[in-house]
């Protein structure tokens, strides 16, 4: 639990609200109290140096309040007593008042060291991927090479993606999650990875389409088989791939079948969950420009001659 001291002016402040504005003071209804007080904002000190980490504050436990004391009298006395803000959702009792549930998380990334170096080196194939989790940064992957991919039977293709260790990485940690869709060609649109990425009554099949870090070798695996099947086959549009770690994303879901089958118009957008915290984690990967064969990230293909 974090406390944080607040001043004696503030809570006098809130106790002028009483008389404010009409005879019924400020608390008379919410629009009239949040038009005095337009909320407080929790922030971390930027002259302090270190400041390397993310706090997490459950607003809808009973807990999380505003907390004013004062003397008063009652009965003819001097009394001591406290008055709670809670947030709504968090606690309903009748006369007690309730602080707007209204929220806001600003997190503002500045790229630094090899982030920012890769970040401007206006190189289309990099070595080295930085893959900050939402809000961050992305990877788009392009294979060229199935375009002219001979017609075969896919048994497996796999997108292979090594993590590199860093230094850091015990201050950061890793993503939950990294998640991939494809992008069209203006970059105006993310679709899922039919036939892949598929969602059912028991939610999305992450299992089976991969994202998970695997901890015996330090790599992410995505299962595209089906894919790769449709552009080798059918001829259907090779799609960059959109390589990122979200909260929550939401691109149109493609449904299972032939791309021939379905008008983009019939798409909708979904929602898909990611990572369980905003901001949290972020990771470094091999690139397709590795020199290292066993390290650079790649597509396993299996696969037998038509």
């Amino acid at each position: 639990m974090l406390r944080i001291p607040l001043s004696n002016a503030f809570g006098a402040r809130l106790a002028a609200y009483d008389t404010t504005n009409s005879a019924n003071g400020g608390y008379r209804s919410d629009s009239i109290f949040t038009s005095l007080l337009k909320g407080l904002a929790v922030t971390i000190d930027s002259n302090k140096a270190g400041n390397r980490a993310l706090a997490y504050f459950n607003l809808s436990d009973t807990n999380t309040r505003l907390q004013v004391y004062f003397r008063t009298k009652r009965s003819g006395g001097i009394d001591t007593a406290v008055a709670q803000y809670y947030h709504s959702g968090a606690k309903s009792i009748t006369g007690i008042p309730v602080l707007v549930s209204g929220r806001a998380s600003t997190l503002r990334r500045t790229p630094q060291h090899g982030y920012l170096t890769y970040l401007s080196n206006a190189t289309p194939n990099d070595d080295r991927l930085y893959i900050q989790s939402e809000p961050g940064s992305y990877a788009l992957l392009k294979i060229p090479g199935l375009d002219t991919m001979a017609n075969k039977v896919i048994y497996r293709a796999e997108l292979i993606v090594p993590r590199l260790n860093t230094p850091s990485d015990n201050t950061f940690g890793l993503p939950d999650l990294l998640f991939m869709d494809m992008v069209t060609d203006d970059k105006d649109s993310a679709l899922t990875v039919q036939n892949d990425f598929t969602i059912s009554s028991s939610g999305p099949n992450f299992t089976a389409f991969g994202g998970a870090i695997r901890t015996s070798d330090q790599t992410y695996h995505f299962n595209i088989t089906r894919h790769v099947q449709g552009i080798v086959t059918r001829h259907e549009h090779n799609y960059g791939l959109r390589l990122y770690a979200p909260f929550i994303t939401t691109p149109y879901y493609v449904p299972p079948g032939k791309a021939a089958d379905f008008a983009p118009s019939s798409f909708s957008k979904i929602s898909i969950p990611g990572s369980s915290k905003v901001g949290a984690g972020r990771v470094v990967l091999y690139g397709g420009a590795e020199v290292n064969p066993t390290k650079k990230l790649r597509l396993y293909i299996v696969y037998s001659k038509i």
